[in-house]
């Protein structure tokens, strides 16, 4: 998976949406690192596999390129990947801290109920 590809495909579906007011999807083929839970091992899995998805994780292409397009240096995209992780912490503590819905609001805004924004 290339990051910019995806980038631009993304864009300009979201424009063909916003322009002419249609449904649309995109299948983006991705790979899963874990198990998909704590209790699975993942031993369906051979080592040979993962490192080979590793090597063509999006993220460490992405941060390649940029390094080698000198756009960012390796501190400084230290310093993006430090932000983000920050940033889903402090959104997961806020999720944690905040108040339990009460079981009749769990399925709000789950589902498009077809009025117009």
């Amino acid at each position: 998976m290339n990051f910019r590809e995806v980038r631009d495909k993304v864009a300009e579906v979201a424009d063909s949406i916003r322009k002419e007011s249609h449904p649309s999807f995109l299948e983006v083929r991705t790979y899963r690192y874990r198990g998909h839970s704590m209790s699975d091992p993942a031993s369906y899995r051979t080592k040979e596999e993962l490192e080979k998805y590793r090597l063509d994780d999006p993220i460490i292409r992405l941060r390649a390129q940029l390094t080698r397009e000198g756009k960012l240096t390796n501190e400084q995209f230290d310093q993006l990947d430090k932000r983000a992780k920050e940033t889903v912490l402090a959104a997961v503590k806020f999720a944690e801290q905040g108040p339990e819905l009460p079981v009749e609001k769990l399925y709000d805004y789950v589902y498009f109920n077809g009025a117009k924004a």
